[in-house]
């Protein structure tokens, strides 16, 4: 059998092979990703870390990823995020939601952020009247990121959903702080920000809803069956490698839906679907879809 798959695979290099086959060699590789499965990986958490940054790490990795023939669902990915011009602007405080670093890490949900008080003199911010309110603000412009000098802020827009990140280096925990202090004020508190705007294709993102799935996940073999699924039936499957987030083996997984396949593959490609969704493993599409779903909600509450 497997010489057998080996020739068919030299002969379809040439020639396509017969849909009869090609269902019967797809539905063994399908069958070895059930067996393996798609667990999560830890080394990126889509509650914490801001997408733009993972986004951005996926599309500057695909250049490097030459199909012959090409793969459509890689060309959607190169249209996915789009980076526009910067502008300076006033920005809410309480708009700013994220932030590059913290103690080493992304950090997407300021609300959640533990506050770090020190009691020393230099380092204590209360009680928090108007005098400490102002050393506050001066200990954040002064540590919080070195482009913030002047009181301008770095920050990335995600269009999608109106969430704003903030590119810094130190003190983000006073940052959250401030920002959290600033909801009790009469009128809101707004900051000089260099804003850069980055949207999501509405087609590629319709693509990655209605034609593949792209799957972040432990790396525990997958590569092999998705790599030889491709070369039975190329614009199908395919294994983009992984994202540079932790020491994990992870990897980035394209998945055509059961419609895209031929018909034989129904069965074990709606396992396979329900295997991913079982798993909890982060399907891209689905995920941002989700947060433009969430922000229209409140945009209309």
């Amino acid at each position: 059998m497997r010489l057998a798959h080996e020739l068919a695979l030299t002969f379809t290099r040439h020639t396509p092979l017969h849909p009869t086959l090609t269902s019967r060699f797809l539905a063994g590789h399908v069958a070895r990703m059930i067996d393996i499965g798609f667990a999560p990986c830890p080394a990126l958490d889509p509650q914490c870390d801001p997408p733009i940054i993972w986004l951005d790490q996926l599309q500057r990795a695909l250049p490097g990823t030459r199909r012959r023939p090409p793969h459509e669902g890689i060309d959607i990915l190169r249209r996915l995020l789009c980076k526009q011009e910067s502008y300076e602007a006033q920005v809410p405080l309480r708009a700013v939601v994220g932030v590059t670093a913290s103690k080493g890490e992304l950090r997407m949900s300021l609300d959640s952020l533990p506050e770090t008080m020190f009691l020393s003199r230099r380092y204590s911010f209360g009680p928090l009247d108007d005098e400490q309110m102002a050393r506050l603000k001066a200990a954040v412009m002064d540590e919080f990121s070195s482009s913030s000098h002047d009181g301008v802020f770095h920050l990335d827009l995600q269009e999608w959903n109106g969430d704003y990140v903030a590119a810094n280096t130190g003190a983000s925990r006073r940052f959250a702080l401030w920002r959290r202090l600033s909801s009790t004020e009469l009128e809101p508190t707004c900051i000089k920000a260099v804003v850069t705007p980055y949207q999501l294709d509405t087609e590629a993102l319709q693509m990655l809803r209605n034609r593949f799935r792209l799957i972040y996940c432990y790396d525990n073999g997958l590569v092999s069956p998705f790599i030889q699924a491709e070369e039975i039936l190329p614009n199908s499957f395919a294994c983009l490698g992984g994202l540079s987030v932790g020491s994990f083996s992870k990897g980035l997984f394209l998945v055509p839906y059961i419609h895209c396949l031929p018909r034989g593959l129904a069965e074990p490609m709606s396992h396979l679907h329900r295997k991913i969704d079982e798993a909890g493993a982060l399907d891209v599409g689905r995920y941002l879809t989700e947060q433009i779903s969430v922000a229209r909600r409140r945009a209309a509450a």
